[in-house]
C-alpha cells in the first residue's frame, strides 16, 4: 500500500456525537466507551512501538504525522485509534484490539507529554488505519515474542 493510506475520515454514525463535540469533551482526561466513535488496538511501545508508529507517519500522507495514538507511558504501551467494527476483522497477535469492550483512559488534548498518558500523535479528525497498522505491526514485531493478552489490557475504572 502507498502513502496515504494510514490515516482517513471517522465515518459519521447518527448515534454518535458530532466530532467537534467529541473534540471538546476530550478537553479532560476521562475514560471513554469503546466501540462507538472508535475502537482502539493496544500495542507494546518501545522499539518495536517507536518503528511502527515512525513507519505509520511515513504513511500518512499529505499530513506530517499519523493522527489518533496515545501513549501510556505506565503500561509502556500505545493506543492506536481505529475505526468502529476493527474488533471484528483485527487478526494479528501483536496487538489487541478492543471494540465495545468497556472503557480506556483518554487524556485531556493538550496533554501531549509523560509522565501521565498522553497524545503521542494528537487526534483530528482522522483516525488510524488497521489495515496499514496490522501489516505495520506485523513488519516491526517479526522476531518480538507475541505478547500476553493480559499484557495489553488497559487499566480498567477504578468504582468509587
Amino acid at each position: 500500500m502507498g502513502r496515504g493510506l494510514t490515516c482517513f475520515q471517522a465515518a459519521p454514525r447518527t448515534q454518535d456525537r458530532h466530532p467537534g463535540l467529541l473534540l471538546r469533551e476530550l478537553y479532560v482526561a476521562v475514560y471513554r466507551t469503546v466501540g462507538r466513535s472508535w475502537d482502539v488496538v493496544v500495542t507494546r511501545a518501545g522499539d518495536t512501538g517507536s518503528a511502527v508508529l515512525r513507519s505509520m507517519d511515513h504513511h500518512a500522507w499529505p499530513e506530517l504525522y499519523c493522527a489518533s495514538v496515545i501513549a501510556d507511558p505506565r503500561h509502556q504501551q500505545l493506543l492506536w485509534l481505529v475505526p468502529p467494527g476493527t474488533v471484528r476483522t483485527w487478526a494479528n497477535d501483536h496487538g489487541l484490539c478492543l471494540g465495545n469492550a468497556g472503557e480506556v483512559h483518554v487524556p485531556p488534548l493538550h496533554r501531549t507529554s509523560p509522565p501521565d498518558a498522553y497524545w503521542v500523535r494528537p487526534m483530528r479528525h482522522q483516525l488510524v488505519s488497521p489495515l496499514v497498522l496490522e501489516r505495520e505491526l506485523s513488519l516491526a514485531s517479526l522476531y518480538d515474542p507475541r505478547p500476553a493478552v493480559i499484557d495489553l489490557l488497559p487499566d480498567r475504572p477504578s468504582k468509587s
